[in-house]
């Protein structure tokens, strides 16, 4: 008696499932539900002025604290840099609304004085500056609130 004839062929038996279609991107799956964007913000800062900066920089905190209500965004951490760059300091900024939230917070400081002239006292004390934006990924705990330097 002869048997029957599979058209599948030896490697076809193990791939014998459906593949569903997806309905998102795989990236949405990823990250989290909540829309606050996390700035990881990295400040050369030049030898000779290091306390002038560290005062500068103070100031910067204490003025987003003082108007988180309409900048929409907050200081979560601020670290100074042991091995390595010596002279490097790590900064951490949440805003709440996204993208659209670091373009309404941008918007604000465009005209705002104090924050420019606080801008202006810490920008010469730099060698040089890079920021990125990163967004949380679902599986990783909420970044809380941490303050150094």
């Amino acid at each position: 008696m002869a048997a029957a004839k599979d058209n599948t062929g030896f490697f076809g038996s193990f791939f014998d499932r459906k593949i569903e279609v997806q309905q998102s991107a795989h990236s949405d799956k990823l990250t989290s539900a909540k829309e606050e964007i996390i700035e990881l913000q990295t400040h050369n800062v030049r030898p000779d002025s290091r306390e002038a900066y560290l005062r500068a920089h103070r100031e910067l905190v204490a003025y987003f604290a003082a108007n988180k209500a309409t900048l929409h965004c907050e200081a979560l951490g601020n670290f100074r840099v042991f091995v390595g760059d010596e002279d490097q300091y790590i900064h951490l900024w949440r805003y709440d609304d996204g993208y659209k939230g670091i373009d309404n917070t941008l918007a604000a400081l465009y005209g705002d004085k104090e924050y420019q002239a606080i801008r202006k006292e810490i920008v010469p004390l730099l060698r040089n500056r890079h920021s990125q934006y990163l967004m949380n990924f679902s599986y990783w705990p909420e970044v809380s609130k941490v303050f150094s330097i």
